[in-house]
Order: structure tokens, then C-alpha cells, then sequence
């Protein structure tokens, strides 16, 4: 590449090509609430969000950056799975009572089985579920990982545990089991006559 292109190309690049101001086309991919990157969507509470993030945390228990981060998907991807069952509610609701206005002499059931034969109706409900197995999906992948990762800490841990309980010096004088009283030891009878007797019986006898 000659001179003059390497310059028409580097000032090229200063120059953008994207929009200046991203507010709302960064939200773009959650306008229905399914995709996108921002997990907190408009008409939700960060409040919630961030008590319902922290409980799963605390149950998870991560130990690491990599289990941190398997942990931060997991919520993500509960977090969506809440919003799907509060999306299907209004989904279905939403379809019934348009029916039962256009219809009047239908009942619920008659509107809810409206959905399957309504080819638009349908096709909406065929996206949605697309959009709740795939984020079933990442959960149940996150979660997968998190648990394989866990598992082989905790067993690294306790090898390592183990290790170091070999590698350190018995308690001098041995175990406790070691120092247990000798089953047969002297007996100063009055007569300050030494007699060996088994302990037990020794013990029997004075009582």
C-alpha cells in the first residue's frame, strides 16, 4: 500500500459513520422486551432487579472471577425468564379480550384456542417462544458450567486440605487413642504391697 492510500485511509477513519447520539438506538433490541443487552428494561425496577441479583448471589456463592462471571449470566438469564412469564400472562390476556370485543358471544377458551388457528397471532407467539427457549437455554448452560467449576474447586480444596492434614506432625505422645490408661497398672494396696490388677477391675472394686 503506497503512501497517499495509507493517508486517505487513516483519514477516512476519523471520520464516523455511526450515529452521534446511541440513546435510542441502543435500545433498539429491547423494544419488546425479549433481546438486547440491557437487562433492566424500561418499566422494570432496578430496585428488583438489583435485591433479586444480590439473593442469587448470595445463594451461588462465587469464589472466583470466572465463577463471578457465570454467576452474573445466571442472573441475567433468570431475570428474563421472570419477565417471559409476566410478558406470556399479558400476551394471552391481551388476545382474549380483543377476541371477546370482536366477538361477543365467544367465551375465554374459545379466544385462547383463537391463538393457535390465528396465523398473525401465531406467528407472534412462535417468536416469543424462540426468544423464552433460548434464554432457557443460556440459563441452563450458565448454570451447567457454574456447577462443574464449583465442583472441581471444591474437590481441589479438599485434597489440599487433606494434604496438609498428612503433611502435619502428629500431637507428640501419638494419637489420642495412644494415651488411653495401661488396662493393667500397680495397685498400692495399704500394705504398700505393689499388685498389678486390670483397671477395670480396680475400678469395679471401689465402687
Amino acid at each position: 500500500m503506497n503512501a497517499a492510500k495509507l493517508a486517505a485511509n487513516r483519514s477516512n477513519a476519523t471520520h464516523s459513520t455511526g450515529p452521534k447520539d446511541t440513546t435510542k438506538t441502543r435500545l433498539n433490541g429491547v423494544i419488546h422486551g425479549l433481546t438486547g443487552k440491557t437487562t433492566v428494561i424500561p418499566g422494570e425496577s432496578q430496585d428488583a432487579y438489583d435485591e433479586f441479583s444480590a439473593g442469587l448471589l448470595t445463594e451461588l456463592a462465587p469464589k472466583s472471577e470466572i465463577e463471578r462471571t457465570l454467576a452474573d449470566r445466571i442472573v441475567a438469564a433468570a431475570w428474563r425468564l421472570k419477565r417471559f412469564v409476566r410478558m406470556e400472562t399479558a400476551f394471552f390476556t391481551k388476545h382474549i379480550e380483543v377476541h371477546l370485543e370482536e366477538n361477543p358471544d365467544a367465551d375465554p377458551d374459545a379466544a385462547l384456542a383463537d391463538l393457535f388457528t390465528n396465523e398473525a397471532s401465531s406467528k407472534k407467539m412462535r417468536l416469543f417462544l424462540r426468544y423464552q427457549t433460548a434464554t432457557q437455554r443460556e440459563y441452563d448452560k450458565a448454570m451447567s458450567e457454574y456447577r462443574r467449576l464449583r465442583e472441581a474447586r471444591e474437590k481441589a480444596e479438599f485434597e489440599a486440605h487433606m494434604r496438609a492434614a498428612m503433611a502435619t506432625p502428629a500431637p507428640r505422645g501419638g494419637f489420642a487413642s495412644y494415651n488411653l490408661p495401661d488396662p493393667f497398672s500397680a495397685v498400692v494396696r495399704d500394705d504398700e504391697e505393689e499388685v498389678y490388677e486390670p483397671a477395670l477391675s480396680t475400678s469395679i472394686a471401689k465402687t
